[in-house]
Protein backbone atom coordinates (compact mmCIF):
# COMPACT_ATOMS: atom_id res chain seq x y z
CA UNK A 1 0.00 0.00 0.00
CA UNK A 2 1.36 3.47 -1.21
CA UNK A 3 1.34 6.88 1.16
CA UNK A 4 -0.99 7.81 -0.77
CA UNK A 5 -3.77 4.85 -0.31
CA UNK A 6 -2.65 4.98 3.34
CA UNK A 7 -3.13 9.19 3.53
CA UNK A 8 -6.62 9.00 1.85
CA UNK A 9 -7.60 5.54 4.09
CA UNK A 10 -6.83 7.91 7.36
CA UNK A 11 -9.14 11.18 5.84
CA UNK A 12 -11.45 8.45 4.88
CA UNK A 13 -12.06 7.52 8.63
CA UNK A 14 -11.30 11.03 10.08
CA UNK A 15 -14.32 11.73 7.79
CA UNK A 16 -16.38 8.65 9.74
CA UNK A 17 -15.95 10.27 13.16
CA UNK A 18 -16.69 14.17 12.05
CA UNK A 19 -19.67 11.88 10.62
CA UNK A 20 -20.81 10.95 13.50
CA UNK A 21 -19.59 13.61 16.12
CA UNK A 22 -22.57 14.06 17.47
CA UNK A 23 -23.86 10.84 18.80
CA UNK A 24 -20.51 9.95 19.87
CA UNK A 25 -19.44 13.58 21.85
CA UNK A 26 -23.42 13.10 23.54
CA UNK A 27 -22.28 9.54 24.30
CA UNK A 28 -19.15 10.15 25.69
CA UNK A 29 -20.60 13.42 27.75
CA UNK A 30 -23.44 10.68 28.83
CA UNK A 31 -20.60 8.12 29.72
CA UNK A 32 -18.86 11.04 31.84
CA UNK A 33 -21.93 11.37 34.30
CA UNK A 34 -22.49 8.70 34.21
CA UNK A 35 -19.34 7.66 36.01
CA UNK A 36 -17.24 10.57 38.15
CA UNK A 37 -19.70 12.47 39.84
CA UNK A 38 -19.91 10.82 43.43
CA UNK A 39 -23.38 12.54 43.27
CA UNK A 40 -24.31 9.81 40.80
CA UNK A 41 -23.20 6.61 42.51
CA UNK A 42 -25.07 8.08 45.29
CA UNK A 43 -28.41 7.79 42.87
CA UNK A 44 -27.00 4.16 42.66
CA UNK A 45 -26.92 3.51 46.04
CA UNK A 46 -29.96 4.83 46.98
CA UNK A 47 -31.97 2.94 44.47
CA UNK A 48 -30.68 -0.24 45.30
CA UNK A 49 -30.98 0.27 48.66
CA UNK A 50 -35.20 -0.21 48.68
CA UNK A 51 -35.15 -2.48 45.76
CA UNK A 52 -38.96 -3.61 45.91
CA UNK A 53 -40.02 0.14 46.28
CA UNK A 54 -37.95 1.35 43.85
CA UNK A 55 -38.76 -1.72 41.36
CA UNK A 56 -40.74 0.34 38.83
CA UNK A 57 -37.88 2.90 38.25
CA UNK A 58 -34.93 0.03 38.31
CA UNK A 59 -37.10 -1.99 35.22
CA UNK A 60 -37.92 1.34 33.60
CA UNK A 61 -34.37 2.34 33.72
CA UNK A 62 -32.99 -0.39 32.02
CA UNK A 63 -35.64 -0.29 29.37
CA UNK A 64 -34.75 3.25 28.86
CA UNK A 65 -30.91 2.21 28.73
CA UNK A 66 -31.50 -0.02 26.04
CA UNK A 67 -33.66 2.68 24.30
CA UNK A 68 -30.67 5.08 24.49
CA UNK A 69 -28.15 2.73 23.25
CA UNK A 70 -29.96 1.63 20.41
CA UNK A 71 -31.16 5.42 19.46
CA UNK A 72 -27.64 6.38 19.30
CA UNK A 73 -26.43 3.81 17.32
CA UNK A 74 -29.41 3.98 14.54
CA UNK A 75 -28.71 7.84 14.36
CA UNK A 76 -25.02 7.09 14.34
CA UNK A 77 -26.15 4.40 11.39
CA UNK A 78 -28.04 7.04 9.64
CA UNK A 79 -25.03 9.78 9.49
CA UNK A 80 -22.82 7.58 7.86
CA UNK A 81 -24.86 6.48 5.43
CA UNK A 82 -25.06 9.39 3.62
CA UNK A 83 -20.45 9.49 3.36
CA UNK A 84 -18.85 8.01 0.33
CA UNK A 85 -16.88 6.40 2.73
CA UNK A 86 -16.04 3.08 1.67
CA UNK A 87 -18.28 0.35 2.99
CA UNK A 88 -15.37 -1.93 3.90
CA UNK A 89 -13.78 0.77 6.99
CA UNK A 90 -13.69 -0.82 9.48
CA UNK A 91 -14.03 1.92 11.83
CA UNK A 92 -17.32 2.58 9.60
CA UNK A 93 -18.52 -0.74 10.75
CA UNK A 94 -17.61 -0.41 14.64
CA UNK A 95 -18.19 3.52 15.12
CA UNK A 96 -22.59 3.00 15.78
CA UNK A 97 -21.85 0.32 18.00
CA UNK A 98 -19.29 1.99 19.76
CA UNK A 99 -21.62 4.90 20.48
CA UNK A 100 -24.13 2.85 21.54
CA UNK A 101 -22.36 0.88 23.94
CA UNK A 102 -20.73 3.69 25.63
CA UNK A 103 -23.65 4.10 28.14
CA UNK A 104 -24.21 1.22 29.33
CA UNK A 105 -20.65 0.63 29.52
CA UNK A 106 -20.30 3.46 31.55
CA UNK A 107 -23.11 2.72 33.92
CA UNK A 108 -21.48 -1.08 34.69
CA UNK A 109 -18.48 0.70 35.71
CA UNK A 110 -20.51 3.47 37.76
CA UNK A 111 -22.55 0.80 39.62
CA UNK A 112 -19.38 -1.35 40.16
CA UNK A 113 -17.18 1.78 41.80
CA UNK A 114 -20.51 2.81 43.49
CA UNK A 115 -20.76 -1.55 45.26
CA UNK A 116 -16.88 -0.77 45.76
CA UNK A 117 -17.59 2.43 47.87
CA UNK A 118 -20.63 0.08 49.48
CA UNK A 119 -18.43 -1.67 50.99
CA UNK A 120 -18.16 -2.01 55.56
CA UNK A 121 -16.37 -3.51 57.70
CA UNK A 122 -18.52 -5.15 60.51
CA UNK A 123 -19.23 -4.08 64.04
CA UNK A 124 -18.11 -6.04 66.69
CA UNK A 125 -20.49 -8.32 68.05
CA UNK A 126 -20.70 -6.78 71.32
CA UNK A 127 -22.07 -3.46 69.08
CA UNK A 128 -24.39 -5.18 67.66
CA UNK A 129 -26.67 -6.88 70.61
CA UNK A 130 -26.65 -3.31 72.12
CA UNK A 131 -27.81 -1.93 68.65
CA UNK A 132 -30.35 -3.79 67.02
CA UNK A 133 -30.51 -0.74 64.49
CA UNK A 134 -27.31 -1.39 63.46
CA UNK A 135 -27.57 -4.95 62.40
CA UNK A 136 -30.78 -4.18 60.20
CA UNK A 137 -28.19 -1.25 58.61
CA UNK A 138 -25.28 -3.69 58.05
CA UNK A 139 -27.75 -6.44 56.40
CA UNK A 140 -29.38 -3.88 54.44
CA UNK A 141 -25.95 -2.36 53.07
CA UNK A 142 -24.32 -5.87 52.35
CA UNK A 143 -28.13 -6.47 50.49
CA UNK A 144 -27.76 -3.14 48.30
CA UNK A 145 -23.87 -3.77 47.58
CA UNK A 146 -25.47 -7.13 45.74
CA UNK A 147 -28.32 -5.39 44.11
CA UNK A 148 -25.72 -3.19 42.73
CA UNK A 149 -23.09 -5.64 41.24
CA UNK A 150 -26.38 -7.69 39.89
CA UNK A 151 -26.85 -4.25 38.12
CA UNK A 152 -23.50 -3.92 36.65
CA UNK A 153 -23.37 -7.19 35.00
CA UNK A 154 -26.93 -6.59 33.46
CA UNK A 155 -25.64 -3.27 31.82
CA UNK A 156 -22.25 -5.43 30.66
CA UNK A 157 -24.33 -8.15 29.02
CA UNK A 158 -26.45 -4.95 27.34
CA UNK A 159 -22.97 -3.28 25.99
CA UNK A 160 -22.21 -6.96 24.77
CA UNK A 161 -24.96 -7.15 22.84
CA UNK A 162 -24.33 -4.06 21.21
CA UNK A 163 -20.91 -4.08 20.55
CA UNK A 164 -20.08 -7.63 19.47
CA UNK A 165 -20.60 -8.43 15.73
CA UNK A 166 -23.12 -11.20 14.76
CA UNK A 167 -24.66 -11.22 18.24
CA UNK A 168 -27.80 -9.45 20.16
CA UNK A 169 -28.05 -5.90 18.57
CA UNK A 170 -25.51 -6.49 15.42
CA UNK A 171 -27.37 -10.03 14.44
CA UNK A 172 -28.44 -10.33 11.18
CA UNK A 173 -32.00 -10.70 12.32
CA UNK A 174 -32.04 -7.70 14.86
CA UNK A 175 -30.45 -5.65 11.86
CA UNK A 176 -32.84 -6.30 9.33
CA UNK A 177 -36.18 -5.92 11.61
CA UNK A 178 -35.05 -1.91 12.12
CA UNK A 179 -33.95 -1.95 8.65
CA UNK A 180 -37.75 -2.55 7.66
CA UNK A 181 -39.20 -0.09 10.17
CA UNK A 182 -37.51 2.97 8.51
CA UNK A 183 -36.85 4.40 12.20
CA UNK A 184 -34.76 7.95 11.21
CA UNK A 185 -33.20 10.78 13.21
CA UNK A 186 -36.19 12.84 12.63
CA UNK A 187 -38.61 10.02 14.73
CA UNK A 188 -36.12 10.26 17.91
CA UNK A 189 -36.35 13.84 17.68
CA UNK A 190 -40.25 13.99 17.76
CA UNK A 191 -40.02 11.60 20.32
CA UNK A 192 -37.26 14.01 22.84
CA UNK A 193 -39.73 16.74 21.62
CA UNK A 194 -42.34 14.79 23.25
CA UNK A 195 -40.65 13.87 26.70
CA UNK A 196 -40.03 17.75 26.59
CA UNK A 197 -44.08 18.22 26.26
CA UNK A 198 -44.94 15.52 29.15
CA UNK A 199 -42.39 16.87 31.59
CA UNK A 200 -43.19 20.48 31.05
CA UNK A 201 -47.12 19.65 32.02
CA UNK A 202 -46.42 16.50 34.26
CA UNK A 203 -43.40 18.11 36.13
CA UNK A 204 -43.54 16.67 39.48
CA UNK A 205 -45.33 13.74 39.14
CA UNK A 206 -43.60 12.90 36.13
CA UNK A 207 -40.23 13.23 37.57
CA UNK A 208 -41.65 10.94 40.53
CA UNK A 209 -42.47 8.33 38.31
CA UNK A 210 -39.51 8.48 35.99
CA UNK A 211 -36.86 8.65 38.94
CA UNK A 212 -33.44 10.98 38.47
CA UNK A 213 -31.43 8.34 36.56
CA UNK A 214 -34.82 7.50 33.72
CA UNK A 215 -34.94 11.44 33.52
CA UNK A 216 -31.17 11.42 32.39
CA UNK A 217 -31.22 8.66 29.67
CA UNK A 218 -34.52 10.19 28.07
CA UNK A 219 -32.52 13.36 27.80
CA UNK A 220 -29.84 11.28 26.09
CA UNK A 221 -32.46 10.21 23.72
CA UNK A 222 -34.06 13.87 23.18
CA UNK A 223 -30.30 15.14 22.56
CA UNK A 224 -28.37 13.38 20.52
CA UNK A 225 -31.14 13.64 17.46
CA UNK A 226 -31.18 16.71 17.75
CA UNK A 227 -27.38 17.45 18.27
CA UNK A 228 -27.38 15.09 14.87
CA UNK A 229 -29.61 16.79 13.12
CA UNK A 230 -27.80 20.50 13.64
CA UNK A 231 -24.38 18.81 12.40
CA UNK A 232 -26.01 17.82 9.24
CA UNK A 233 -27.72 20.75 8.81
CA UNK A 234 -24.13 22.34 9.17
CA UNK A 235 -22.61 20.12 6.55
CA UNK A 236 -24.78 20.49 4.34
CA UNK A 237 -24.72 24.48 4.27
CA UNK A 238 -20.76 24.53 5.86
CA UNK A 239 -21.49 26.21 8.86
CA UNK A 240 -21.13 25.65 12.13
CA UNK A 241 -24.66 25.02 13.40
CA UNK A 242 -24.25 23.22 16.44
CA UNK A 243 -20.72 24.82 17.19
CA UNK A 244 -22.92 28.03 17.52
CA UNK A 245 -26.06 26.32 19.77
CA UNK A 246 -23.40 25.26 21.92
CA UNK A 247 -21.73 28.88 22.47
CA UNK A 248 -25.09 30.37 22.99
CA UNK A 249 -25.50 27.91 25.59
CA UNK A 250 -22.07 28.43 27.31
CA UNK A 251 -22.65 32.41 27.52
CA UNK A 252 -25.93 31.99 28.64
CA UNK A 253 -24.80 30.40 31.27
CA UNK A 254 -21.58 32.39 32.24
CA UNK A 255 -23.95 35.28 32.30
CA UNK A 256 -26.62 33.72 34.49
CA UNK A 257 -29.27 34.40 31.88
CA UNK A 258 -31.20 30.99 32.38
CA UNK A 259 -31.59 30.99 35.99
CA UNK A 260 -35.38 31.21 36.27
CA UNK A 261 -35.46 29.44 39.77
CA UNK A 262 -37.78 31.28 42.32
CA UNK A 263 -38.48 30.18 46.19
CA UNK A 264 -42.35 29.54 46.71
CA UNK A 265 -43.71 30.66 50.18
CA UNK A 266 -46.95 29.06 51.41
CA UNK A 267 -48.91 30.15 54.79
CA UNK A 268 -48.65 26.94 57.13
CA UNK A 269 -50.43 25.93 60.06
CA UNK A 270 -48.01 23.93 61.87
CA UNK A 271 -46.64 25.10 65.31
CA UNK A 272 -43.67 26.79 65.12
CA UNK A 273 -40.27 25.41 66.28
CA UNK A 274 -39.01 25.84 69.47
CA UNK A 275 -35.66 27.62 69.13
CA UNK A 276 -32.60 25.84 69.20
CA UNK A 277 -30.87 28.23 72.30
CA UNK A 278 -34.08 27.59 74.15
CA UNK A 279 -34.06 23.91 73.78
CA UNK A 280 -30.59 23.87 74.79
CA UNK A 281 -31.13 25.41 77.72
CA UNK A 282 -33.93 23.26 78.95
CA UNK A 283 -31.18 20.28 78.29
CA UNK A 284 -28.74 21.87 80.56
CA UNK A 285 -30.64 22.73 83.18
CA UNK A 286 -32.19 19.47 83.01
CA UNK A 287 -28.57 18.09 83.76
CA UNK A 288 -28.42 16.39 87.28
CA UNK A 289 -24.63 16.59 87.49
CA UNK A 290 -24.16 20.18 86.79
CA UNK A 291 -23.04 21.05 90.71
CA UNK A 292 -20.57 18.15 90.44
CA UNK A 293 -18.54 20.55 87.79
CA UNK A 294 -19.61 23.26 89.72
CA UNK A 295 -17.99 22.08 92.90
CA UNK A 296 -14.63 21.65 90.79
CA UNK A 297 -15.01 24.73 89.07
CA UNK A 298 -14.43 23.42 85.31
CA UNK A 299 -17.09 24.23 82.67
CA UNK A 300 -19.81 21.38 82.16
CA UNK A 301 -18.57 18.97 79.25
CA UNK A 302 -21.11 19.68 76.09
CA UNK A 303 -20.68 17.38 72.70
CA UNK A 304 -22.80 18.29 69.84
CA UNK A 305 -23.06 15.96 67.32
CA UNK A 306 -24.16 16.33 63.74
CA UNK A 307 -24.79 13.34 61.38
CA UNK A 308 -24.58 14.21 58.08
CA UNK A 309 -27.13 13.02 55.79
CA UNK A 310 -26.91 10.21 52.86
CA UNK A 311 -29.25 7.29 53.64
CA UNK A 312 -27.79 3.75 55.17
CA UNK A 313 -24.12 4.60 54.65
CA UNK A 314 -24.70 7.92 56.30
CA UNK A 315 -26.49 6.02 59.21
CA UNK A 316 -24.27 3.52 59.66
CA UNK A 317 -21.38 5.45 60.11
CA UNK A 318 -22.88 7.94 62.94
CA UNK A 319 -24.35 4.93 64.59
CA UNK A 320 -20.76 2.97 64.64
CA UNK A 321 -19.16 6.27 66.02
CA UNK A 322 -21.88 6.88 68.91
CA UNK A 323 -21.94 3.12 69.98
CA UNK A 324 -17.92 3.28 70.00
CA UNK A 325 -17.64 6.27 71.96
CA UNK A 326 -20.08 4.89 74.48
CA UNK A 327 -18.20 1.97 74.55
CA UNK A 328 -15.42 3.86 75.78
CA UNK A 329 -16.91 6.74 78.08
CA UNK A 330 -20.15 5.06 79.46
CA UNK A 331 -21.44 8.83 80.31
CA UNK A 332 -21.14 9.75 77.06
CA UNK A 333 -25.14 9.79 76.22
CA UNK A 334 -26.06 12.09 79.21
CA UNK A 335 -23.17 14.76 78.52
CA UNK A 336 -24.14 14.85 74.45
CA UNK A 337 -26.44 17.47 72.84
CA UNK A 338 -27.28 15.87 69.70
CA UNK A 339 -28.11 17.47 66.66
CA UNK A 340 -29.43 15.45 64.20
CA UNK A 341 -29.16 16.28 60.72
CA UNK A 342 -30.12 12.68 58.86
CA UNK A 343 -32.43 11.93 55.99
CA UNK A 344 -35.65 9.64 56.55
CA UNK A 345 -33.86 6.11 56.58
CA UNK A 346 -30.85 7.18 58.56
CA UNK A 347 -31.01 6.16 62.21
CA UNK A 348 -31.85 8.53 64.97
CA UNK A 349 -28.09 10.16 66.21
Amino acid sequence: MSKIDVLLRVAEEFESIRAVRAPLLVAVAAGFFLVVPPQTREIYRALAEDLPGNLFQLVLSFILLSSASIALTLIARELLRELTVSRTSRLRKNLPPLCGGLVPGSLSIGLYLAALEAQIGTPPPEILEKMPELRFLVQALHTSRINLFVAGLTCVIITVSLVVPSFGFRSLSVRKFFARCHISIVHFAGLGVGCLLFFSIFSVTGSQLVGSLGIFLLAIIGIAPVAALLTRTGDRRRLPVLSAVVLVAVLLSLFDMTDNHGIGLTNTELPRLDRAVDVFKEWYESRGDREYYASLKRPYPVFAVAASGGGLYAAHHAATVLARLQDQCPKFPSTSSRLAALEARSSPA
